[in-house]
């Protein structure tokens, strides 16, 4: 039993490491843009710089795993939309979203 745990964890590992190898390809040769997760820093920065109102609606263009967006949402009352190419920063941003509602 212990070694059918083992090859289900090997083969998540092994599909991750392709979802983020292809992802790393498909951005460097058709959007040549790395992904660049936003630092908590950065994004303390920009909310203090930006004066959000409660109400607005916010557009986020390669907005990566939605960081920027769900804090604006949570922090801010605001309504946010993000668009992303990349397939592993898209599922990444899906998946956070869906635990931050909890």
């Amino acid at each position: 039993m212990l070694q059918i745990v083992q090859d289900i964890v090997l083969l998540l590992i092994l599909f991750i490491t392709v979802l983020m190898l292809l992802t790393f390809l498909t951005n460097l040769f058709f959007s040549r843009v790395p992904y660049v997760p936003s630092g908590r820093a950065s994004l303390r920065n920009l909310f203090q710089k930006f004066p959000f109102r409660k109400g607005e609606l916010v557009y986020d263009l390669g907005c990566g795993d939605g960081r920027f967006l769900i804090q604006v949402e949570k922090k801010f009352g605001l309504r946010g939309i993000g668009y992303e190419v990349a397939p592993l920063p898209y599922l990444i941003a899906v998946l956070y979203r869906f635990f931050s509602r909890s």
